[in-house]
C-alpha cells in the first residue's frame, strides 16, 4: 500500500509540474551566484526590457570645452550648467553662462559647428531625416560628396535635403529623432566596439537585463538599468570611451587591408 500511494502522489505531483506555465517554473529554479550588479547594485535578474526610449527631448551637452570661451569646462574651477532656448549647455564659470543667456544667437553657431563635426562621422544614415530624399551625390570627379543640409536641434544633429525640411526638424524634431535613434542601433550594433557595459568592464551586454540606449548618435551598451542612469548622469566620459573604442577598431581594420 504505501509504495502504492507513493507512486500515486508521484504522478500527481508531475502532472502539476506539466500544468504549470514557465514563469511560475522558473520561480523553483536555483538562484545565480551573482544577484546583482556589482557596479550599480541593480537586481542581475532576467526581464525584458525596450531597446530604446520612446520619447526624446534633447541630448546632452557632449563638448568638452565651454560653449562661449572654448576653454576646457573646468578650467576655472567653476562649471556652470544652464538650458538655454531649449538646450543644455555647459559653461567654465558663470560669467560666460549670463554672456550667452544675454545674446544666444552670438554664440550658438560656433556650439553648432563643434556639434556637427563630432556626430557628422557617425551619421547613421545617407538620406534626409524628413523626405527621404538621397544626401549625398557624385562630384565632377566622381565622388560621392555630402549635399545636404545640417540643423542642431536640442544638441543633436539631423541631416536634411533642404530649408523646407530644416524648418520641419526645427519645429518638431521629435519623431525624427526617434527614427535616427533607431537607425543609431541598427547602424553601429553590429560593429559595437565593447565588449561589456560601458560602465562596468565586467558587465555582460548579453543578458536579458542589459540595456541599449542612444546618447548623442552613439550607441551605449550596459549590463543594468542602474549603470545606464549612471552612464546618463554622466554621460561625457562614457561617450567618449565609446568613441575612442570604435576609432580604434576603425584603424585596426583599416590596418589590416
Amino acid at each position: 500500500m504505501r509504495c502504492l500511494f507513493y507512486s500515486i502522489a508521484s504522478i500527481l505531483l508531475l502532472s502539476l509540474a506539466v500544468a504549470m506555465p514557465a514563469k511560475a517554473l522558473s520561480v523553483m529554479a536555483p538562484d545565480a551566484v551573482n544577484t546583482e550588479c556589482p557596479v550599480s547594485g541593480q537586481p542581475d535578474d532576467k526581464k525584458t526590457d525596450a531597446v530604446e526610449a520612446a520619447t526624446w527631448d534633447g541630448d546632452p551637452y557632449l563638448l568638452t570645452t565651454c560653449a562661449a570661451s572654448g576653454r576646457p569646462i573646468d578650467v576655472k574651477g567653476t562649471p556652470t550648467t544652464k538650458v538655454i532656448e531649449g538646450r543644455e549647455l555647459k559653461f567654465c564659470c558663470g560669467g560666460c553662462a549670463a554672456a550667452v543667456e544675454k545674446d544666444p544667437a552670438k554664440w550658438l553657431g560656433k556650439v553648432d559647428k563643434a556639434q556637427i563635426a563630432a556626430q557628422a562621422p557617425i551619421y547613421p544614415t545617407e538620406t534626409c531625416c524628413i523626405s527621404g530624399e538621397p544626401l549625398m551625390e557624385k562630384n565632377a570627379e566622381g565622388v560621392m560628396e555630402y549635399i545636404g543640409t545640417d540643423v542642431i536641434v536640442k544638441n543633436r544633429l539631423f541631416r536634411v535635403c533642404c530649408k523646407m525640411c530644416a524648418k520641419k526638424i526645427m519645429e518638431s524634431p521629435e519623431a525624427s529623432a526617434l527614427m535616427l535613434n533607431a537607425a543609431v542601433v541598427k547602424a553601429q550594433g553590429a560593429a559595437y566596439a565593447l565588449e561589456a557595459c560601458v560602465l562596468n568592464d565586467k558587465g555582460d551586454i548579453t543578458k536579458e537585463s542589459a540595456k541599449t540606449f542612444v546618447i548623442g548618435g552613439r550607441l551605449m551598451k550596459t549590463c543594468c538599468g542602474g549603470c545606464e542612469a549612471k552612464v546618463r548622469a554622466n554621460p561625457t566620459e562614457y561617450v567618449a570611451k565609446v568613441d575612442t573604442a570604435l576609432a580604434a577598431k576603425r584603424e585596426k581594420a583599416a590596418a589590416a587591408k
